[in-house]
């Protein structure tokens, strides 16, 4: 297996991306409809 391990001499770190994950919100973290989608059928 390899890893990705980025160096950067200078501070300016280009490789680093601020995007929001598609699960999380600003405020809270939203509902998980597969959970509830297997409590439904169980």
């Amino acid at each position: 297996m390899y890893y990705f391990i980025p160096f950067l001499e200078s501070m300016n770190q280009s490789w680093q991306v601020d995007i929001v994950p598609w699960y999380q919100t600003t405020h809270r973290l939203e509902f998980d409809d597969v959970l509830h989608q297997i409590r439904i059928f169980k």
